[in-house]
């Protein structure tokens, strides 16, 4: 029974994993004869590893569903040897020895042993650091070298990272041979104390520790790391949420170090690939410049020229090229470190093989050893200083562009220090900080050591909008903005700053004709840093027109006004109170036609007359390679929108929302359509359910009671003039008035004009 039970669990294991993970791929080589090819190679969402337009051929890694899918579109594929896995069993039939790195490659524990034994024996300059674990809870080890190495100095900060591809473990061993080169040579070498001795350099020889131990590129969740970065065009969000928790840690490892230089090493290929590695407006084999592209060539070259065979590479001219132009990729880690730290990362690949004899290492060894150590000396060269408050001496956070490039690079905030490469020549460099004036200084950078511009900023105040609260100041008190209701707006501002803001004062503007400013204006007078202050009741009102329509929206913008300029804030509100209504569809499950571009048809009837204010779709589909999918929803008033388009690579299964704005505005009465089609062979799929969210407003139009009537008895006479002038004369409270029906030109403001008013309709009854 007990064992009938454990292979019941260890069944339910596998299915489990099967559905957790991605499935393993492996090579294959894929023929490609022009620049067309590979970009319709990406459309299929294969992870490309290599191409050569001179030899005519990719080398992808996809598992069997992918690679049956590139034959059946027409692509010449073939699965070709695992080079890694193959060697992988070579060194483990001949038994790995630890020892000097170049007789043979490390094992994981070997790598660790060594890094622990070169820490201790040198405190003095190294500091062994794990940037986190791996999914099978490996470290993953950052050696730091630098002579005060437990200090924040006024140094560039630089790093190398190799085999984040498990496959590639060439870099892993360059890397250790570099480490060991470094201490050994501290003292006497006068290039390698220098660069100790200035930089604060940082070295992780193994990033996908996992993968190399499994003998596969990906980590052991199947994931390609160096395709799971933030990325600009598909990726934006820089965050390490959901991502592998191997990039996890390089992000939250690296991410407050601020490095400046840097490389990350591959194999597959003998070239030094620089940014940008994608580009939104340019397809894949076509040269795509990022703004630093002058520095990023020089930098590149820097490396291969000291590389003999790779600076007479017969595929690339002095051994470099534009990532986007060799072959676009998304989610490499050399964009996310050029656009979110500043940091001017290449990407090197160290050997055309992969995973070569570890007889080969020595002479990689001796190929690449000059190239690293120059490379690393660039982070000396360009523009340098320290940034601080004028006032305190302190060091400042401080974000800092070149010219009009545009692209950020910032200070170390534990010295305020900066470090930025730049070819010689005279730039103007714009520093920026929260708090703080900005400022502009030109520079002009020569050969040689990097030019020195130490900054001062000076504090200010920043005041800006904190908050803001709403108050019914007349209508039908259900809390909700209505059509013919005023409102009062209650503004908090702060002053962010280093520095007191004075003269500090407010206004709202209406964006739309739909509201009428009553009240306008509050001074706040002089507000310190890190304090804030909220305006009086009255001194913003506005009035909702009541002709608008329910589910529009209110559009102000708030202004303040202080000595160091104005800062507008945009106060958006609906009008109305906003609900969901869901309906779902009944005549499903369908079955997904396979090569069909005619598809399926399912529709569902919206009984309710709604307004719609925004509409949320779910869908159900079971589907094998989710690429071929198109999916249209269509209104019954006839607007279609495309809720997906060939999508999602070579996934299974849709089971997700879409928002949709298309029909914001039209009436959700009536039958909506869905059309799901399969636009390519060998799949199927079934579309099990979907439901449609109706977002829309109800509204309570508020009708102001008579104007005139001050005690709100029902009648306007002269009673109420009498009322109203006692209020104005302060004898009377604002409870023993109607103070709505007191404001008889309804303007906000209740004066001695309402007064003549009132009067002028009396006598005119």
């Amino acid at each position: 029974m007990r064992k009938i039970t454990l292979l019941l669990i260890f069944s339910f294991l596998l299915t489990f994993l099967s559905f957790s993970y991605p499935v393993k791929r492996t090579p294959a080589l894929v023929r490609v004869y022009d620049k067309v090819d590979v970009r319709n190679l990406i459309k299929f969402g294969v992870d490309i590893d290599r191409v050569s337009f001179k030899n005519g051929f990719a080398i992808v890694y996809v598992n069997d569903k992918e690679l049956n899918k590139l034959k059946e579109n027409g692509f010449e594929a073939y699965r070709i040897e695992d080079r890694a896995e193959e060697q992988w069993k070579k060194y483990h039939e001949l038994g790995l020895k630890s020892g000097n790195p170049l007789d043979a490659y490390h094992t994981y524990d070997e790598l660790t042993t060594e890094m622990q034994n070169i820490a201790n024996a040198h405190p003095d300059i190294c500091h062994l650091y794990s940037a986190g674990k791996s999914v099978q809870n490996r470290d993953l080890w950052v050696m730091k070298i630098s002579d005060n190495v437990n200090t924040e100095e006024y140094e560039p900060e630089f790093k190398y990272i190799s085999t984040m591809h498990g496959d590639e473990p060439v870099g892993m061993e360059m890397c250790l041979n570099l480490i060991n080169y470094l201490v050994d040579n501290y003292g006497t070498d006068e290039t390698v104390t220098n660069l100790v001795d200035n930089t604060e350099i940082y070295i992780m020889p193994l990033m996908n520790p996992d993968g190399y131990v499994l003998h596969q590129r990906e980590n052991a969740d199947n994931q390609d790391l160096n395709r799971s970065f933030p990325d600009r065009v598909d990726d934006p969000n820089n965050t390490p949420d959901g991502r592998p928790i191997e990039v996890q840690d390089i992000m939250n490892f690296f991410s407050p170090r601020r490095p400046v230089l840097s490389a990350n090493f591959h194999t597959g290929a003998l070239v030094v690939n620089y940014p940008w590695d994608d580009d939104p407006n340019i397809s894949s084999g076509s040269y795509a410049a990022c703004p630093d592209d002058d520095e990023f060539i020089t930098l590149s070259e820097t490396y291969s020229q000291y590389n003999s065979p790779m600076w007479n590479s017969s595929e690339f001219e002095h051994g470099i090229t534009n990532g986007n132009n060799w072959y676009a990729v998304s989610g490499g880690m050399q964009d996310w470190n050029y656009v979110w730290l500043g940091d001017m990362e290449v990407t090197i690949e160290l050997s055309d093989d992969k995973w070569p004899d570890a007889s080969a290492l020595p002479g990689l060894w001796d190929d690449n050893r000059e190239s690293m150590l120059h490379f690393m000396d660039m982070c000396h060269k360009g523009v340098k200083g320290i940034v601080t408050d004028s006032s305190t001496g302190n060091p400042i956070s401080a974000t800092i562009t070149v010219d009009d490039r545009g692209m950020k690079f910032y200070t170390d905030p534990d010295v305020g220090d900066y470090h930025r490469y730049l070819k010689p020549g005279t730039y103007t460099l714009h520093f920026t900080a929260e708090g703080y004036a900005s400022k502009d200084v030109q520079v002009t950078v020569n050969d040689g050591d990097a030019t020195e511009v130490n900054v001062q900023m000076d504090p200010q105040g920043d005041t800006v909008m904190e908050s803001y609260q709403l108050q019914e100041y007349d209508g039908n008190g259900d809390n909700y903005i209505d059509p013919g209701e005023t409102w009062d707006l209650l503004i908090t501002v702060k002053n962010n700053g280093n520095a007191a803001s004075h003269n500090v004062s407010g206004t709202i503007s209406a964006n739309s004709s739909n509201v009428t400013i009553l009240q306008n204006g509050y001074s706040y007078g002089v507000i310190n840093p890190g304090e804030s202050e909220t305006s009086t009741v009255g001194s913003f009102r506005f009035k909702v027109n009541s002709d608008v329509d329910c589910g529009g929206e209110i559009n102000l913008t708030f202004t303040v006004n202080s000595d160091e300029g104005a800062d507008n804030d945009n106060i958006t509100e609906t009008i109305g109170e906003s609900i969901t209504n869901s309906y779902d569809s009944s005549d499903v499950p369908k079955d997904i036609p396979d090569n069909d571009s005619n598809g399926v048809d399912s529709t569902l009837q919206v009984n309710d007359s709604e307004v719609i204010d925004g509409l949320v779709v779910h869908i159900n589909i079971t589907h094998t390679y989710v690429g071929d999918l198109i999916i249209k929803l269509t209104s019954p008033s006839g607007t279609t929108a495309t809720l997906w388009n060939r999508e999602g690579g070579s996934d299974s299964d849709i089971n997700q929302d879409f928002n949709v704005d298309d029909f914001n505005g039209e009436n959700a009465q009536g039958n909506w359509t869905l059309n799901v089609s399969d636009n390519a062979s060998s799949d199927t799929g079934i579309l099990n359910s979907w439901t449609v969210n109706v977002n829309t407003a109800t509204c309570n139009p508020y009708t102001p009671t008579s104007s005139g009537d001050v005690n709100n008895d029902g009648n306007v006479n002269i009673n109420d003039a009498i009322l109203l002038a006692n209020y104005l004369a302060s004898n009377v409270g604002d409870s023993g008035v109607n103070l709505s029906n007191s404001d008889v030109d309804s303007n906000g403001v209740i004066n001695a004009v309402d007064l003549c008013l009132l009067l002028n309709q009396i006598n005119n009854q």
